[in-house]
């Protein structure tokens, strides 16, 4: 009786696979990603915050108007008997322009405005690293969805392979030459290489989920994927780790974060600093009266502000700005040392990886060979099945093994890149 497997999933016609190489991929993954739009949104927030602080510096211009409405005209009388003389009519109204310069003589206006350039260069640097990490997380999934394809490829070879090997047995057994335990092997065998190919089609399935999700494009996409060429890593791990303590984009931010935590405690200090401001007046009372003889009037006043006492509140802002500057320095130190560690590990992994990658390909190779030699013999009758079946369970094994270091290899290398802070 024939062995017939039924797919859980009836296979129906499906559109062409789209198309990716490992560049257009990431472009995909980070139009989609969150976390870039969020950092987007970020950096846009903080050149409107420069914006607000290089606005402190400029002049500044507002408007009045006042319209009164008195219960009645006031009217004064200078000598006995005569008249009376209005000194005030019954309404009155004030239209004034003002524009006022704010000099900066403490420097707190444009230590405001370097802190908040400060603050937008450090979120730059963070806008950066998260694009850094869904490259990152891009490539894995990409080259995951490689690994399962071939995996997938790998077990269907498997299962022809159990195929003819049963056929064979099946053969040998209706001539009278063959045993039925070694009939039964078989088809044993046959069941084993269909239910590795059906785990091996889900996690490919599992697999293409989560990086069509990375892409945005439909979960049950098919999709086609060129082969990974990462760039070549020649550096010793020591320049590899210099390089990173320099340049990588976390560090770059918590440097900048420890500048502007230093302009900080400046900032703090010129709380209770003088402030001087220039202001122009123009002032139009359309309406006649002794207290405004003059319908237009214009002013220019220059006003010093010198603080006397504000209870201890600059000493304290001070203090605190001295902490969480220390604080910073610590802090990048932290993520120098951080870094350097990062690095050196993936450079590990990825050197113990091409040395599995490699011993793996040559297992593969011995194993291969053996199974053709126990399959020639099993064929001219001078070796046994359960021989030819121990050398192809070990010849699959083997293939398994070689696949996943391969590209284990390839997503060390890809670890390693990016832990030198450089986008993939």
């Amino acid at each position: 009786m024939p062995i017939v497997f039924l797919s859980p999933i009836v296979q129906q016609a499906s559109p062409a696979p789209t198309s990716f190489n490992l560049q257009s991929a990431i472009a995909a993954s980070l139009k989609k990603s969150a976390a870039v739009q969020t950092s987007d949104k970020v950096l846009s927030a903080d050149r409107a915050r420069t914006s607000a602080a290089q606005s402190q510096g400029r002049v500044q211009l507002s408007g009045s108007a006042n319209l009164s409405r008195f219960d009645q005209a006031t009217r004064i009388g200078f000598v006995p008997g005569a008249p009376p003389v209005q000194t005030l009519p019954d309404h009155l109204e004030t239209y004034q322009i003002t524009a006022t310069q704010r000099i900066d003589v403490s420097g707190q206006i444009r230590m405001a405005v370097t802190q908040s350039q400060l603050q937008q260069l450090a979120d730059r640097y963070a806008a950066s690293g998260a694009r850094r990490q869904r490259a990152l997380q891009t490539v894995q999934a990409y080259i995951l969805v490689l690994k399962s394809k071939s995996r997938v490829r790998a077990a269907s070879l498997a299962v022809k392979s159990a195929d003819a090997h049963l056929a064979l047995a099946q053969a040998f057994f209706d001539q009278g030459v063959g045993q039925k335990v070694d009939l039964l092997r078989a088809k044993t065998a046959v069941v084993d290489a269909n239910i590795q190919l059906s785990t091996m089609v889900s996690s490919e399935a599992a697999a293409r989920a989560t990086f069509n999700n990375l892409v945005d494009i439909d979960l049950a996409t098919d999709v086609s994927l060129a082969p990974v060429r990462l760039e070549e890593i020649q550096k010793s791990v020591a320049a590899l780790a210099d390089n990173a303590t320099k340049h990588r984009d976390d560090v770059l931010r918590a440097e900048v974060q420890t500048r502007a935590a230093d302009l900080g405690i400046r900032l703090a200090g010129t709380a209770n600093k003088p402030t001087v401001g220039i202001q122009a007046q123009a002032t139009q009372y359309p309406t006649f009266s002794f207290q405004t003889p003059r319908e237009r009037v214009g002013t220019v006043s220059i006003g010093i502000t010198i603080p006397i006492s504000d209870g201890g509140s600059t000493g304290a802002r001070m203090d605190e700005a001295t902490q969480l500057a220390a604080a910073a320095k610590i802090e990048h130190t932290r993520i120098r040392n951080a870094a350097a560690l990062d690095v050196t590990q993936a450079h590990i992994a990825w050197m113990h990886a091409l040395s599995v990658a490699n011993a793996a390909k040559e297992a593969l190779t011995y194993a291969t060979e053996a199974r053709d030699i126990a399959e020639t013999r099993y064929k001219g009758q001078v070796g046994s099945y359960l021989d030819l079946l121990d050398a192809q369970v070990a010849q699959v094994r083997a293939e398994a093994m070689a696949i996943d270091t391969e590209f284990d290899a390839i997503s060390a290398q890809a670890a390693l890149i990016n832990a030198t802070g450089t986008q993939l």
